[in-house]
């Protein structure tokens, strides 16, 4: 990283002002990069009022940012790969045009070979070795011509092609499909059979192809496009005989082959709960009852003892944005709970609300919960473990009799 430096949390010298870099930056680049600019952010993390801890830190010349880590979606094998396995999937491994996460903390990888529910998503392609751009494109071209709509394109040419696949230049085919483009309505399946011409394109050429990004004539002319067999045969095909792979079009043929739209639905307004703004969720009642029992001075114990404010993100599910935050004040007076967010709480946890709900009906063990990502924390640990549910009142008739009152 020129001209920065790194602090994770203890500095990493990348490019500074040195005798041996003078000789190749100008003034004014090595005034700004003198350690007076660093010393600020190390004092700061070395500071007992800083619960920042890992973090990676790019500054310099009076820059200061926070760097994370993005994890892409992965594989989960259920026994130990074979290099060979992680040869064929390796692309699958470091594809990050999926669902990604940012981890902050070695304990959320976990989930991704323990939980089962995770686990079933992140299996090694079944078709082949890696899932491709260009399978989109022939799914749609089947769903094209399944819904009988390609039967002019048959008419015209009668004739079957081979479209094969390669990952990348010099790499063998991963895909092989044939188009039959003469029979019936005609049909696109993958498998091996003898066409009149065969065409053989990397996985990024033929999408940039059907995208009109890359010219098919020049393709040809560059050897981007290899073909084989009859060149009249082949000459007559273009991928633009077919629907344009956007995501209206992929969207309308999934809907007609019967799949789900990946365009989705519009959505519609949530009910507004009466514990604040945001959608009605399970924990409501949770927050609820906890803000009654503070509210009655019943928690002044428990203030003493904690001495902390919490801040809890609750998700309408996993992967969605926060619905709503709740900030538990057990720090100040006989304590409060309340909707509304807080900047320097000293632990924040964020789960989603069944996981929530589950662990103060004593149905999910927090520290399970924990090990198992379905409850992330940040900040102050030690006051984060400090805190539990069971500190308040269980959720039973006589105790929701007893706190009954006005919602917050």
């Amino acid at each position: 990283m020129v001209g920065h430096e790194s602090v994770d949390p203890k500095p990493q010298e990348k490019s500074a002002a040195t005798r041996m870099t003078e000789t190749v930056m100008n003034k004014d680049m090595l005034t700004k990069l003198t350690p007076e600019y660093i010393v600020p952010l190390v004092a700061y993390l070395g500071h007992d009022s800083c619960n920042e801890t890992g973090g990676l830190f790019e500054l310099g010349g009076g820059y200061y940012s926070k760097l994370r880590y993005q994890r892409s979606t992965g594989v989960t094998f259920d026994k130990i790969p074979t290099p060979e396995q992680i040869r064929n999937n390796f692309e699958q491994i470091t594809d990050f045009n999926g669902e990604c996460d940012y981890p902050s903390a070695n304990m959320d990888m976990m989930p991704k070979f323990l939980d089962d529910s995770i686990k079933s998503k992140l299996k090694p392609n079944k078709l082949s070795a890696t899932a491709l751009k260009t399978d989109k494109i022939f799914n749609l071209m089947a769903q094209f011509i399944d819904a009988g709509e390609g039967k002019s394109i048959v008419d015209k040419l009668q004739s079957t092609y081979t479209i094969e696949i390669i990952p990348q230049k010099g790499a063998p085919v991963a895909r092989s499909w044939i188009l039959d483009l003469k029979t019936g309505n005609g049909k696109v399946s993958q498998g091996k059979a003898q066409t009149d011409a065969t065409f053989t394109f990397t996985d990024d050429d033929f999408e940039a192809v059907c995208l009109g990004k890359l010219n098919p004539q020049q393709a040809f002319m560059t050897g981007k496009m290899k073909i084989k067999g009859n060149m009249k045969k082949a000459t007559a095909f273009t991928p633009d005989l077919f629907p344009a792979p956007t995501p209206e079009n992929i969207a309308k043929y999934q809907a007609k082959a019967g799949g789900a739209s990946s365009t989705p639905a519009p959505s519609t307004s949530a009910p507004k709960s009466s514990a604040g703004s945001g959608p009605t969720l399970k924990t409501d009642a949770v927050f609820q009852r906890i803000g009654a029992f503070l509210d009655l001075g019943l928690g002044k114990e428990i203030v003493g003892k904690l001495q902390a404010v919490y801040l809890w993100e609750i998700l309408p599910e996993k992967g969605k944005p926060a619905a709503k935050k709740w900030v538990i004040d057990l720090k100040n007076g006989q304590g409060s709970c309340k909707q509304g967010e807080i900047s320097n709480a000293d632990a924040t946890f964020t789960m989603t609300d069944a996981d929530f709900f589950d662990v103060t009906e004593g149905k999910l063990n927090p520290q399970q919960a924990f090990m198992t990502g379905k409850m992330k924390i940040k900040g102050n640990m030690k006051k984060a473990t400090a805190f539990t549910p069971d500190l308040f009142p269980a959720p039973t008739p006589e105790n929701l009799a007893k706190l009954n009152k006005p919602k917050l």
